[in-house]
């Protein structure tokens, strides 16, 4: 079957899976990144995202852990193009999985010297319900950009004379900006390299010690610029829990691709301490061991061969997110997005190996791989419409076992948003169970009892906002309307000139009091109130 012909398929599968996605709309911090961040609805030059942090989002707790300018750029350049319509933002999500794909094919397929294998691998890769949360969640845009980048590097390096200063001096920086993980390509195009030419050209190595200064230099931009180097502090303590939890984190990954159903957009998994030494131990035995045995066997081309530098490939893309995590483990699709091409590839050559060519009249491979790609695509189809909808997402994410704070706080966002306060309520006192003293939930938890005329509860949340932190703006102006509700208005009156203390710019105190003025009766204190709202809102949107 000619080139092209696989391209069109594997292009119209990864169309045919997505195509519903085009449909949905914004979710969790789709917000945050674009639609309520008002740095990227403004122009702003691409250095602008390259060194100020405080572009990335309108949540501020993101500004010093994530470091993507490439997409931040992106971003604000479509949304400066076409607005807030999500369908443009899913279109080109999309297009470029799809493109993913074809460079993947078009890679394998110069890599290994095998047009089906590499066309089942793409396949594979274009329908797996896995990325799912890379490809229908806009904010995961991050994953095929880089992983299209790196991709297009890697093809560029398996012809004979590569062009080095575009390959190295382009797309790799180019990557690496998108998304973190970019920063094993040098090691990946080595071990390509290698399988494409036994000896390697010069300009390679060249290009290589290149690479790894580029890399060296992004760490330390990156570190610059956030104010850290990564989001745990970086101890001997902490670099024996990578080393030893790696196994187990590469496990639990292969799980999700070769068990691809039911998928999860976010796991937590505490790694059990009594067994994970031991296996790390044996981890770098083996590791050792076929690095010894490496230098005999690298270059051919055999399918078992391939498999295992495949394999290779898969745990040295992984590398990077082994230290970005404490002994808790959070597991997320998107994570994966790269590295599954390789483990998908090691999967194929496997079975390519291991079955004969016909293993009945009918049952053939190519009836085996048509099979596995509808069953797969079929799975993710089903599976992308759990990112049609805010509340539906995070009542998956919250319903994983052990239950983790972060999933319960998506679940009430998401459910304030629908407004089903009682699941709201029920989120937060989940969360606070989970991890208690937080001020921000009690002050939320405050006003979703509110909006359900639990007085009684909302004032004691208001009460523990303002316990935790006595300048907590949300607490007082919560107790304040609780109080009102109650019926206590000089109580309230008080609590809520406390919050405009704390916070005389937001026109919401003002607001809450000139409601509290009416019910007293107060009516020319509730008007200068009502037009002290109206001058704030006019200095915010003029």
């Amino acid at each position: 079957m000619p080139r092209y012909i696989h391209v069109l398929i594997i292009v119209a599968l990864s169309l045919i899976v997505y195509a519903s996605t085009l449909g949905y709309p914004f979710v969790w911090d789709d917000f945050n990144f674009i639609k309520n961040n008002p740095h990227v609805h403004e122009p702003n030059s691409f250095a602008a995202y390259l060194t100020r942090p405080e572009l990335l989002s309108s949540a501020s707790e993101y500004n010093d852990k994530i470091y993507r300018p490439l997409r931040s750029w992106v971003f604000a350049k479509l949304y400066q193009t076409v607005g807030a319509d999500p369908f443009f933002y899913h279109m080109l999500s999309v297009a470029l999985h799809a493109s993913t794909c074809m460079m993947l094919f078009l890679w394998l397929a110069r890599w290994t010297g095998d047009d089906s294998l590499a066309g089942l691998t793409s396949a594979l890769f274009a329908v797996h319900p896995i990325h799912t949360e890379a490809v229908s969640w806009i904010s995961s845009m991050a994953d095929p950009l880089s992983t299209l980048l790196l991709f297009t590097m890697l093809w560029l390096l398996a012809f004979p004379k590569p062009f080095w200063s575009l390959v190295l001096g382009l797309l790799f920086p180019l990557a690496l900006l998108a998304k973190e993980m970019s920063i094993t390509a040098p090691f990946l195009a080595l071990l390509c390299m290698k399988r494409n030419h036994k000896n390697a050209p010069k300009g390679f190595y060249l290009g290589f010690s290149a690479a790894l200064g580029m890399a060296l230099a992004f760490i330390f931009l990156r570190a610059y610029i956030l104010g850290r180097f990564a989001q745990a502090p970086f101890t001997l303590d902490q670099l024996e829990h990578c080393f030893v939890r790696s196994p187990y984190l590469l496990w639990l990954y292969a799980k999700m691709i070769v068990f691809p159903w039911p998928q999860t957009a976010y796991i937590s998994y505490v790694i059990p301490m009594g067994w994970q030494k031991w296996l790390g131990f044996l981890f770098a035995f083996l590791l050792a061991f076929g690095a010894w045995k490496w230098r005999a066997w690298w270059w051919r081309r055999e399918p078992w061969h391939t498999a295992i530098l495949a394999s290779v490939c898969f745990m040295v893309s992984l590398s990077p997110i082994i230290g970005i995590v404490p002994v808790v483990v959070d597991i997320a699709e998107r994570f994966v997005y790269m590295p599954s091409a390789f483990l998908l590839t090691a999967i194929v050559a496997v079975l390519k190996d291991v079955l004969p060519q016909r293993i009945s009249i009918v049952w053939t491979r190519k009836v085996s791989a048509g099979l596995a790609i509808l069953v797969l695509g079929s799975m993710t189809m089903l599976r992308n419409e759990v990112w049609s909808d805010d509340l539906r997402l995070a009542m998956e994410n919250a319903a994983v076992q052990p239950p983790h704070p972060g999933a319960q706080w998506n679940l009430a966002v998401s459910a304030v948003k629908a407004r089903q306060f009682r699941t709201a309520v029920d989120a937060y006192r989940r969360y606070l169970a989970l991890a208690p003293g937080n001020e921000q939930v009690f002050s939320q938890l405050a006003a979703a009892h509110i909006e359900l005329s639990q007085w009684h509860d909302a004032q004691w949340a208001a009460e523990e906002a303002i316990r935790l932190d006595n300048k907590s703006f949300g607490g007082w102006l919560n107790l304040g309307v609780s109080l009102k509700g109650k019926g206590e208005y000089h109580q309230a009156l008080h609590a809520i000139d406390r919050a405009i203390q704390l916070r005389p710019e937001s026109h919401h105190g003002y607001l809450r009091r000139a409601r509290v003025y009416q019910e007293m009766g107060e009516l020319e204190k509730a008007d200068r109130d009502l037009a002290t709202v109206t001058i704030l809102k006019h200095s915010v949107n003029p």
